[in-house]
């Protein structure tokens, strides 16, 4: 990619990069993931746009600030991420949000746990308490580690999914 508008050496600049290079560069290794599922990036951030940088550094610009407002501090920018809250849709503003790591492992194609399967573990969970963990992990993710299941019934880790569900109380999630 050339220099855009003098704002390569912006931090925001190799963010805005990498998802080009993830959409439209079939020699990036996450190209699979990205360009080849058709994932694009919306217009007004797209490479052939001359204003693309531009664009995309007054956008993270908002976002930081409502990220301020949401969680009442400065984001540590080595820790946010870029997160699609939609992942079989592309890099657009309405598509994307700032967040945290904990964020974006939720919204992975692969993932073993994403928000809305916590919520359904939770509901599954308060509707039949004496279901063992094993029986959870059998019926809703056999890929996840009991562990992992446990945290995410409890609350751990999943703050954003706890706004939504309330946790299951520590003593019922003993094996």
């Amino acid at each position: 990619m050339s220099t855009r508008q003098g704002l390569s050496l912006h931090p925001y600049w190799n963010r805005w990069n990498a998802i080009v290079q993830r959409c439209y560069s079939e020699n990036n290794k996450n190209y699979k993931d990205y360009g080849a599922r058709g994932i694009g990036v919306h217009p007004d951030w797209h490479p052939d746009n001359p204003k693309a940088v531009a664009n995309f550094v007054d956008w993270m610009d908002n976002q930081v600030y409502l990220y301020r407002k949401k969680h009442k501090k400065d984001p540590d920018m080595a820790k946010v991420r870029l997160i699609r809250t939609d992942v079989n849709q592309g890099f657009t503003p309405e598509n994307c949000v700032l967040g945290e790591r904990v964020e974006s492992l939720q919204h992975r194609r692969h993932g073993k746990l994403t928000f809305d399967l916590v919520v359904n573990l939770r509901r599954f969970k308060r509707a039949n308490p004496k279901a063992t963990l094993q029986l959870i992990q059998q019926t809703f993710a056999p890929k996840a580690a009991m562990s992992t299941i446990s945290r995410a019934l409890i609350g751990d880790g999943w703050a954003n999914v706890n706004a939504v569900e309330q946790p299951i109380p520590r003593y019922l999630c003993k094996q």
